[in-house]
């Protein structure tokens, strides 16, 4: 679905700042808490790596919200009030190929507001781990995902003892139920590597990525000798 602005206006602080009033905003509408105690909202996209590296920004935040009733009037009373686009947040990419209900199996919660009035209700922002985001962008394979990889991954081999395995298992975790199950995690990664080039290879020859090459250069001997 095509959103009401191309403009890439949030950053790291007004993300954080409209998620802040937002949460405020549900757990005091006790009209949201007719069947769940709590509402869930994962982010992802763009606006996760902003929040995690402030490297980025978006046109709006990627949320797969769990919630079995309409929250859709604080959404549009919080745009008002900034003068924003309605659709700042949306579950728009919960329709998407890319996506995968297992994203929540490995979130990691960033904050939890509860309810003065009855301390039983509650929200909780999730925000997409690495690994999963690394898995989704690849997925997607769009222009602006490889962009966010080469952001994503340096993080990723810096901060953790990451390797192809890793990558490959969490891939299978994701997509085991969908028609991504049959895109090999292999192919996906080579169609990263030929993007980017060396750039994987100077920065990931203790992470796994020495056999990615060694895989790309039989496959392409294979090619040319066919």
């Amino acid at each position: 679905m095509a959103h009401l602005t191309t403009e890439e206006y949030l950053n790291k602080t007004n993300i954080t700042k409209l998620i802040n009033e937002f949460c405020f905003e549900l757990v005091n509408n006790i009209d949201y808490f007719q069947y769940d105690n709590t509402i869930k909202i994962l982010i992802a996209g763009g606006s996760a790596i902003a929040i995690r590296t402030g490297q980025r920004n978006t046109c709006d935040i990627d949320a797969d919200i769990k919630c079995r009733v309409s929250i859709k009037d604080s959404i549009i009373k919080i745009a008002k009030k900034h003068k924003i686009p309605n659709d700042w947040i949306n579950q728009d990419f919960t329709s998407s190929p890319s996506y995968s209900r297992y994203i929540w199996q490995d979130a990691i919660l960033i904050k939890k507001e509860n309810s003065k009035i009855n301390s039983n209700i509650a929200v909780e922002v999730y925000i997409i781990s690495e690994l999963t985001q690394l898995c989704v962008k690849a997925s997607a394979g769009r222009r602006k995902d490889i962009r966010d990889i080469r952001v994503i991954m340096p993080i990723m081999c810096k901060n953790s003892n990451f390797c192809y395995s890793m990558y490959a298992k969490r891939m299978n975790e994701l997509y085991v139920d969908t028609q991504q199950a049959k895109i090999s995690a292999e192919l996906l990664v080579q169609r990263i590597c030929k993007r980017f080039g060396r750039f994987y290879w100077s920065i990931g020859e203790n992470y796994g990525w020495r056999r990615i090459w060694q895989v790309l250069r039989q496959k392409r001997a294979t090619s040319k000798g066919n």
